[in-house]
């Protein structure tokens, strides 16, 4: 995303470094054209007022997506097993699709 160095600030705060971000000024004239680029481009917009962060702008899909990692990390035995999960993958301990599906088929015809 491409954005008038006259607009585009450094972000102020540590996490949102490397995000695009725009003076709510910016935003309010620019409104449509940072929808689009957050929908059709994943971008997240970093809002900021009086030189400080007030908002970000992301999809509908990447919020959804982090409510359901917060709910995931909110339930111990499920990260739990998303943690054993990652280290069998990381040993090389993984499952072909056929298997996984093969076995998934015979548990719901038994």
């Amino acid at each position: 995303m491409v954005y008038n160095s006259t607009y585009y600030v450094e972000a102020p705060h540590t996490r949102c470094r490397d995000l695009p971000t725009v003076p709510l000024s910016f935003a309010k004239t620019h409104f449509a054209k940072l929808i689009t680029d957050v929908v059709e481009l994943g971008e997240r917009v970093l809002i900021t007022k009086s030189g400080k962060p007030a908002g970000m702008l992301l999809s509908v899909d990447e919020y959804e997506g982090l409510l359901e990692t917060l709910e995931i990390l909110a339930d111990p035995e499920l990260a739990a097993a998303v943690r054993t999960g990652l280290a069998e993958a990381e040993r090389g301990e993984l499952v072909e699709h056929d298997e996984v599906w093969r076995d998934v088929d015979a548990a719901v015809h038994e």
